[in-house]
């Protein structure tokens, strides 16, 4: 993602769906306002595994001393951000030149670990996604004599893997029902892998419809009006307390009334504010019209993470992950 202030909306898109993350600093102007968001940035998103590159090492000599000053700033910055289950590395390196980008470099003698490559390679990446859900993209009725009564479910498996027999809840009406069959590219299968769009029947002929998700077990989310979340604005027109906003959640979509609680997070770090304008970062209440799936982001990324759309204009206008 570009890296100036400007472009916090594409920093937040783009870290929402990533395991790691390589901050990008300049050697010869070390950690910068942008620096710091960035590292705010992945850490509201909780993104646990982050790769600091220490660029243009040509253009300082190579000098360790300026690759440990740089060093030294950012581990500052991650004591005041703590988080147990983050790790961070630090590479020295030169993209013009390749120096630790795929291999080791000569000219860094003085740095003895691994390249950004074999950092990538060798990250084992946790699956953040801890409730297998649905979230219906289309209601399939083909209406023909083969399939006169058929009604399929179409989505896509997330946080695990779905299998026919399981027990599932529809969240907007708590109705029950059991997997029938799953069918994938026109083939019928026992097991659907996690991320794999499916087709799924139901045992039972219950209300299923766009935009409702399909949650196996029932005990496994929270359904609420009243939320507390991590907001980023990305419309310039600034958000309003007196707008009714909607909060979409996968294809689900509901109406909301925003408030900023007063938080306002960024290089300042907490100022405070009544509104957020374009790229800010701020923690906001909001109520729905209809109870949505609450369960926080910390628990479940796929599930805590909704956005924000301006009746008006159909603009996104911002993102926003539970808390």
């Amino acid at each position: 993602t570009p890296g100036h202030e400007e472009y916090t909306r594409n920093m937040i898109t783009g870290a929402s769906n990533s395991d790691v993350a390589i901050i990008l600093v300049d050697a010869r102007r070390g950690k910068l306002p942008q620096t710091e968001r960035h590292f705010l940035i992945n850490h509201l998103l909780l993104t646990n595994h982050i790769i600091v590159a220490v660029n243009k090492m040509d253009l300082v000599d190579y000098s360790e001393e300026v690759f440990l000053d740089i060093k030294k700033t950012i581990e500052e910055l991650a004591i005041e951000y703590p988080d147990a289950n983050r790790t961070i590395h630090f590479v020295p390196i030169s993209a013009l030149k390749g120096d630790n980008v795929i291999e080791p470099s000569l000219n860094t003698s003085w740095y003895n670990e691994k390249s950004v490559l074999d950092i990538l390679e060798n990250i084992e990446v946790n699956n953040t996604f801890n409730t297998v859900s649905l979230n219906i993209q289309n209601v399939i009725r083909p209406k023909t004599e083969q399939y006169h009564d058929f009604r399929g479910y179409a989505a896509t498996v997330r946080g695990g893997d779905l299998s026919v027999g399981d027990a599932v809840e529809v969240v907007a009406s708590s109705q029950k029902s059991t997997i029938k069959s799953i069918y994938l590219a026109g083939e019928s299968f026992q097991t659907a892998r996690e991320e794999s769009a499916v087709i799924v029947e139901l045992e039972n002929d219950i209300n299923v419809t766009r935009g409702d998700f399909l949650i196996v077990g029932s005990d496994k989310y929270v359904k609420q009006k009243n939320i507390e979340a991590q907001l980023c604005w990305m419309d310039h027109t600034a958000l309003s307390e007196r707008s009714t906003y909607l909060l979409q959640q996968g294809t689900s979509r509901v109406r909301c009334k925003l408030k900023v609680s007063g938080k306002k997070l960024m290089e300042n770090h907490r100022n405070e504010t009544d509104t957020l304008a374009i790229n800010d970062i701020g923690t906001v209440s909001v109520k729905t019209s209809k109870e949505i799936i609450g369960t926080s982001y910390a628990t479940d990324k796929n599930l805590g993470r909704f956005i924000i759309i301006d009746e008006k204009t159909n603009n996104t206008a911002g993102v926003g992950f539970i808390l």
